[in-house]
């Protein structure tokens, strides 16, 4: 399968059409560009993003499609930012979320 730009892209799905597993892409000369982790159609765990040199670009945490933490690296290697957007609106009406 190719996403809309044509690179290789393989996605698993749930029986409803929904993104669900790993999501996974490369750049032309063959190096992975970014993986993800899907649960249900929103995006759930681990997704990693890499430079065309291989050098990684970013790591994101997300718990149904909430963005928990992330780094990102310039493509020498250098931290460039990194975040932890956590806030009481955005967990608020998650299940796990204690009253």
């Amino acid at each position: 399968m190719r996403d809309h730009t044509g690179q290789k892209v393989v996605v698993q799905r749930a029986k409803k059409g929904e993104n669900h597993g790993a999501s996974l892409g490369w750049w032309d000369g063959g190096q992975k560009w970014w993986v993800d982790t899907w649960r249900n159609g929103k995006q759930h765990g681990m997704s990693t993003g890499w430079y065309e040199n291989g050098q990684k670009n970013w790591e994101n945490y997300h718990l149904c499609d909430i963005e928990y933490a992330s780094i990102n690296w310039d493509e020498k290697g250098d931290v460039t930012e990194v975040n932890f957007p956590i806030h009481k609106q955005q967990t608020k009406n998650h299940p796990k979320t204690p009253k």
